[in-house]
């Protein structure tokens, strides 16, 4: 989303139309639209460093795999 942000804010649009891949159905998304978007993702953000607290570290996604690893 952040791509077509940047695109209706360098064309000065207010809203573009999207084409659905798989549907093929024309989807008009506005600025108001992308603007929800962010404040849902902010508002997850705040709750989830609030549970988390400002020293714990969040969790990784990347595994570590260990070659020496005993097979079974």
């Amino acid at each position: 989303m952040s791509y077509v942000a940047d695109r209706m804010v360098l064309a000065d649009a207010g809203r573009v139309p999207i084409v659905e891949h798989a549907t093929g159905h024309l989807v008009l998304v506005a600025r108001k639209d992308l603007l929800r978007i962010r404040a849902t993702a902010r508002s997850v953000k705040t709750r989830r460093s609030a549970f988390f607290g400002p020293g714990r570290r969040k969790p990784s996604h990347h595994a570590t795999v260990l070659d020496d690893a005993p097979t079974t």
